[in-house]
């Protein structure tokens, strides 16, 4: 950027406000700052003012798809940014929503650091990595003390993939002191997932009042077997998420019956439709104040309802 850009970009904020008032610019950049990273972004490049208003936000939902990225991000969470427009801005404060693919002990790191974190979306290893670094009976040399996880808000948490059969650590659970993890989470997805009757064992969670189990696998997954879900007593609403693209007309015109049917009896049983490929997709639109999956599937369900006599 030379000398004249730079000054035209200073300029923006004026520019601005000679057609509209400066709260509006602020409230709209802001809507958008919230909606996407990519304008955060060329906010954070345009001008100081700019850049000011949108560092809070650039950090408020992070995803990390690299191992590099989660070392680089596991380091820099804790410290002051250097020349951020904002006095002594740290961005761990900010962190609310993180998605972390690469399985690492940096996840530990991350999540011990992010206190006002909401939504978090992990695979079934660095689940695996928490629960059991703040298991007492279990824990590993990196060890989550208890007031890592109790000092934070509840968990809205998004099981990128649930394979293997004892994904929830249930047998963890039973001993004298439990990872304090299991009652932080109020709101659980699965991502791909095996059987119903083998994958499910979630009593542990005990607080736990929302989940989404996707459908993807009918010779595998029965959809009768959901139905002990509701016996758990915090469960107030489970969402079957049916993946389309994974399933034939047959299976997915069976599924939406099965829904039907049983909303009949079970008024917190709720679909949604979505795609394998959309899960990140979904996740971040949640995540920057989208319509929420849950929100989501009452709308679909309720659609559902109106052409129940045409299964």
């Amino acid at each position: 950027m030379d000398d004249h850009d730079m000054d035209a970009a200073n300029s923006s904020q004026d520019d601005f406000s000679a057609i509209l008032p400066p709260e509006i610019v602020d409230h709209i950049f802001r809507y958008a700052c919230i909606l996407s990273t990519s304008f955060c972004l060329a906010l954070c490049e345009s001008s100081s003012w700019t850049r000011k208003l949108a560092i809070p936000y650039l950090y408020s939902t992070i995803v990390v798809t690299k191992l590099r990225k989660a070392m680089t991000l596991s380091a820099a969470l804790g410290l002051q940014l250097v020349n951020s427009p904002i006095p002594n801005f740290v961005p761990k404060a900010h962190v609310r929503s993180i998605w972390i693919e690469p399985v690492s002990n940096m996840t530990l790191h991350i999540f011990r650091t992010c206190d006002v974190l909401l939504n978090l979306a992990i695979t079934e290893d660095n689940l695996n990595w928490i629960i059991h670094s703040s298991s007492p009976a279990t824990a590993r040399l990196s060890i989550l003390q208890e007031r890592t996880i109790t000092r934070k808000q509840d968990l809205h948490l998004l099981l990128i993939d649930a394979k293997r059969r004892y994904w929830s650590q249930a047998m963890l659970a039973s001993s004298a002191n439990p990872s304090p993890f299991f009652t932080k989470v109020t709101h659980l997805r699965l991502g791909k997932m095996g059987s119903y009757s083998t994958h499910l064992n979630i009593a542990h969670f005990t607080r736990l009042s929302h989940i989404a189990v996707p459908f993807h696998r009918p010779q595998d997954q029965c959809l009768d077997d959901l139905l002990e879900l509701f016996d758990l007593p915090s469960v107030m609403v489970v969402v079957v998420v049916i993946l389309i693209d994974l399933l034939s007309e047959e299976d997915l015109d069976e599924s939406l019956r099965w829904i039907v049917e049983h909303r009949a009896v079970k008024r917190s049983a709720y679909c949604v439709l979505s795609r394998s490929q959309d899960l990140r997709k979904e996740w971040e639109e949640e995540a920057r104040n989208g319509m929420n999956i849950w929100d989501r599937a009452v709308r679909c369900t309720e659609s559902l309802a109106q052409e129940a006599p045409y299964f």
